[in-house]
């Protein structure tokens, strides 16, 4: 165990200097955040915040809910130092280090500390995770707290029980408030491997349930209740709902190359209401669900798009090119494209072996489901395929772990 624990650390420090490394390289002099889509609003309203005005729009100067919380609120570690953009880069490199030690105890916890050395080691190098080191926006955040709980969702198969429930819904939790599609682990992950266990009675499933969705609300319900208080319309999570949905069903999105991407032309397309962001989300997600039920023969077609696009089947180039609009070079998303479709049969061989011993594969199928009923849902990035990255490069560890067993008895 002190042996695990210390190889960890080495990792992880090894992916903290790297990452600050990587950061000043590449983003040292960058402090315009203006061209890098969401990090604008991550960052000024994290400064914002910093100074005393909690979550204030940085343009109309009212109350934003835009993008959930923790992110900004995660900033604030940083902030009585210096509310610089680098410092904002430098913060989420070392908060990105922390989820390749979340990557190794997830390793562990599937198939023994090999593993879960196998698996913090790769998650150094590999490009999905590095890349948002440098960018201030929610997946460097998102990366450590989808690990821990998909960590959650395999002790809960192993041995289910109300205190393992409750840890593992405050992770959604707070997951959920970093990237609002995390709430879905709650119904993929943790109500599977409950309520399918054997052979404990349905009452105890149900209340292990329960724990878990009872403290996932109560991890959401500060904020939700907040922001009661503070726009007209409800507001769970985020405001951002109305944005994705009218951006994703309009006629760019439905009929020209970029079917199932998500277009910035048909949000301002819509009229401001001028009023506050809930009601304005509110009138954008109208009108966006109005497009797609007045076309609804090519909702399938779309949907297909939408699913593919985050794996990198549909129209690759194409999201590599957005993905520069967030401050992501393209080399830089080519390689994590390439490493992923490389890392797929791998992973495929992990998932035979962890078949072969009994173990639960539930974890990566919800994993796999959460992406796609996301993108289905609404549109599709390759940062968006993030859960499905953590469970293949864990499955990849436990194939090579394999591969070496196999050579030594040979």
């Amino acid at each position: 165990m002190a042996r695990f624990r210390w190889w960890l650390g080495a990792i992880v420090v090894t992916s903290v200097v790297l990452g600050v490394a990587l950061t000043l390289w590449t983003k040292g002099d960058d402090d315009a955040l203006i061209d890098e889509g969401d990090s604008f609003w991550y960052s000024t309203v994290a400064a914002s915040t910093s100074d005393g005005h909690w979550f204030v729009d940085s343009f109309g100067g009212g109350p934003t809910a835009a993008h959930p919380p923790l992110t900004v609120l995660a900033l604030q570690v940083t902030s009585p130092i210096s509310t610089s953009v680098l410092t904002q880069r430098l913060t989420m490199a070392v908060i990105g280090a922390l989820g390749v030690g979340a990557i190794g105890l997830l390793g562990r916890e599937v198939a023994g500390e090999r593993v879960g050395l196998i698996a913090a080691g790769s998650a150094v190098v590999v490009p999905s995770f590095w890349i948002n080191q440098s960018v201030v926006m929610s997946e460097a955040l998102a990366l450590p707290l989808y690990a821990l709980a998909l960590l959650g969702g395999v002790r809960l198969a192993r041995s289910p029980s109300v205190g393992a429930a409750a840890a593992t819904g405050a992770v959604i939790g707070l997951a959920a408030l970093t990237r609002a599609e995390a709430a879905l682990l709650l119904p993929l992950l943790v109500a599977p491997v409950v309520l399918l266990r054997r052979p404990s009675g349905f009452a105890d499933r149900l209340r292990i349930l329960a724990a878990a969705g009872l403290v996932a609300a109560l991890v959401v319900a500060p904020w939700s209740l907040w922001n009661s208080s503070r726009f007209e319309d409800p507001v769970l999570i985020s405001t951002n709902d109305g944005v994705t949905i009218a951006g994703s069903n309009c006629h760019t999105t439905y009929y020209t190359d970029s079917i199932g991407s998500w277009s910035f032309d048909c949000v301002v397309a819509q009229p401001d209401s001028g009023v506050d962001e809930s009601v304005t989300s509110s009138q954008l997600r109208e009108a966006g669900l109005q497009y797609a039920s007045e076309n609804l023969d090519r909702v399938p077609l779309v949907v297909v798009a939408r699913v593919a696009r985050p794996f990198g089947l549909w129209a690759p180039g194409q999201m590599v090119d957005q993905a520069v609009g967030e401050g992501r070079p393209p080399a830089a998303s080519w390689a994590a494209l390439v490493a992923f479709w490389l890392s797929v049969p791998a992973a495929a061989w992990g998932v035979v072996q962890l078949r072969r011993r009994g173990e639960t594969l539930w974890p990566y199928a919800a994993a796999l489901a959460t992406v796609v009923i996301s993108a289905g849902l609404f549109n599709g990035y390759h940062r968006h395929r993030l859960p499905v990255d953590i469970a293949v490069t864990v499955l990849v560890a436990v194939a090579a772990a394999s591969l070496v067993d196999r050579l030594r008895r040979a």
